[in-house]
């Protein structure tokens, strides 16, 4: 039988060639730092880590079935999530209030709850515009929340609630966030010639994006809350000294929402 003297140098020929096959497709893949090359498509989604960039090149716009197989829908240009008019001064100068979702991202959950629904989280900030346009200074809405995640459920611009609750002249706000089935933290702001200002932060017994809480004279108002050991509590606030303080709280005679009901 005559032997085959050039098959050992066909197979070393073939395997050189499969080698140099995949070390090419490798070097398509990564440069030499293990960085995507610039032809590769890469997707930045709202899960990526902050602070991980990726060349203009390579960030294409996702669409919109792939950010909802995300499960998310990044806004990347501002959305009105509230508003007011109110005077301010005493001159009685007309200002429009605005809260600006300014950059986050839409979120739609089917499950039955609370959240059921389509919510917006981000960066939201407080606006405040006179008649000649000039704009106030801003201020993130998540400085009265001790910085935590706000969100809003999507729709209809809803109505900021004014009063003015320490005699001072000056037009009061309230903006509330979602704190269980019982209630709501609610933060209480102010607005001059210099912008907002923080007067008080409390829970109440409601749901709704603003309210106006009931006084009971020029420089107190009541609050009602839930308590979950002992019920429904009322709570007179005082301004006293630049502040609201709190009086003890005592059994709610009449159960009902915090705020006041608008007609």
């Amino acid at each position: 039988m005559r032997k085959m003297r050039g098959t050992p140098m066909l197979l070393s020929l073939l395997a050189v060639l499969l080698m140099s096959a995949c070390q090419n497709g490798s070097r398509e893949q990564t440069s030499g730092s293990g960085e995507l090359k610039p032809n590769m498509a890469v997707i930045h989604s709202a899960e990526e880590p902050a602070g991980m960039e990726v060349p203009e090149s390579t960030q294409p716009t996702p669409t919109q079935e792939q950010q909802e197989s995300a499960g998310s829908v990044l806004i990347l240009s501002p959305v009105l999530i509230g508003e007011g008019t109110t005077e301010i001064g005493d001159s009685g100068v007309m200002t429009t209030v605005r809260l600006w979702l300014e950059s986050g991202r839409q979120v739609t959950d089917d499950e039955p709850g609370p959240f059921q629904g389509t919510y917006l989280y981000g960066t939201f900030e407080l606006e405040a515009v006179l008649p000649d346009g000039k704009t106030l200074p801003r201020m993130p809405l998540k400085d009265a929340f001790a910085g935590t995640e706000l969100t809003f459920r999507q729709g209809k611009p809803f109505k900021l609630l004014f009063d003015d609750y320490n005699a001072d002249g000056k037009p009061d706000f309230t903006i509330g966030q979602w704190a269980g089935s019982n209630g709501g933290d609610y933060a209480m702001l102010t607005v001059d010639e210099k912008g907002m200002h923080i007067l008080a932060h409390m829970y109440s017994a409601d749901h709704r994006q603003s309210i106006r809480y009931p006084k009971v004279s020029d420089t107190a108002f009541v609050n009602q809350y839930y308590d979950m050991e002992s019920g429904y509590k009322d709570v007179v606030y005082r301004w006293q000294n630049g502040e609201f303080v709190a009086d003890a709280p005592v059994d709610a005679q009449e159960v009902h929402r915090a705020g006041v009901e608008e007609e």
